[in-house]
């Protein structure tokens, strides 16, 4: 009796392992972070609505059967936060794993310490806590630099492996006027500030560093000399135009090519009116993104 339990329970161990390696070989997830902001902690920063990107992109990533979407919206998304949930995701992912990254808010050019960028100045993602100016007590320890976030991503590109796809998508500019103007009965909107944030020399260490490799899909906006106007989506309110023309023609990327995805938003952009002078750009390992928008319901 014992000598037959025991075989048994050897024959149903035997059957959870094989289906565990079923599982594990056809179990890819699709995992994403929405980070939006429409509201900053210094008043320095210009109204913007990036906030309300996110319902319009996490509705899109749901069609597209994204699993685990997380987001975090204006005080949510300090700089800790948004590192603590990029280390979260890494956690998560796996071997095959694709990964959605999106920030719509203000970016700025930072002073480059390391040498790694042609021109002097790093890009940076503003989070909410994060300052426009150098002060005596402000050294731009908050603004979340793109050495750092290269570091997130190869962290994460080594969770998901050589077959997991990554694609960040920045809604926001380095180069904006980071103002607001009238335009007849509406506002204008610009993501970006024109001013770097300018750290002293003196504390720049002489090294230079090689620019990492890009082992992920980036599609941005805008080109940098461009300002990224914000648009209007169906129910009124304000909107990044690179969200919305996502959100309105992605289930037309089946079995596109990266360029005519790329066509589709820019044509779809200048559709919105005659100041969306603005060029989306795609750079690194040009992942198909026809795979990363696969409409769930056809």
């Amino acid at each position: 009796m014992h000598v037959n339990l025991i075989k048994r329970m050897s024959r149903i161990f035997s059957i959870l392992i094989f289906f565990a390696c079923i599982l594990s070989m056809n179990g890819q997830q699709r995992r994403t972070l929405v980070i939006g902001l429409g509201e900053y902690e210094h008043p320095g920063w210009s109204k913007i609505h990036g906030d309300n990107d996110v319902p319009l992109i996490t509705d899109l990533l749901r069609h597209c059967s994204y699993q685990s979407i997380a987001t975090l919206t204006n005080s949510q998304a300090t700089k800790q936060a948004i590192i603590d949930q990029f280390n979260q995701l890494v956690r998560q992912s796996h071997v095959g794993d694709t990964a959605y990254i999106h920030f719509s808010g203000h970016g700025q050019l930072v002073t480059d310490l390391n040498g790694d960028e042609d021109d002097g100045y790093d890009e940076a993602w503003i989070p909410y806590d994060a300052k426009p100016e150098y002060t005596t007590d402000y050294h731009g320890q908050n603004h979340l630099i793109d050495d750092e976030i290269v570091l997130l991503l190869q962290e994460l590109r080594s969770a998901v492996g050589p077959s997991g796809q990554i694609i960040v998508v920045v809604d926001a500019c380095h180069s904006g006027d980071s103002t607001r103007l009238p335009d007849d009965d509406n506002d204008i909107f610009i993501r970006g500030i024109a001013q770097p944030f300018e750290i002293p020399l003196d504390s720049a260490d002489g090294k230079k560093t090689e620019k990492a490799k890009e082992e992920w899909t980036t599609l941005t906006a805008c080109k940098n000399y461009q300002a990224n106007f914000e648009s209007k989506a169906a129910n009124g309110q304000h909107c990044g135009a690179l969200s919305l023309a996502l959100s309105q023609n992605y289930k037309n990327f089946a079995h596109k090519d990266n360029p005519s995805i790329r066509a589709i938003l820019e044509n779809s952009i200048k559709r919105m009116g005659p100041r969306y002078s603005m060029t989306p750009t795609l750079t690194g390992d040009n992942a198909p993104l026809s795979t990363l928008f696969t409409s769930s319901t056809k």
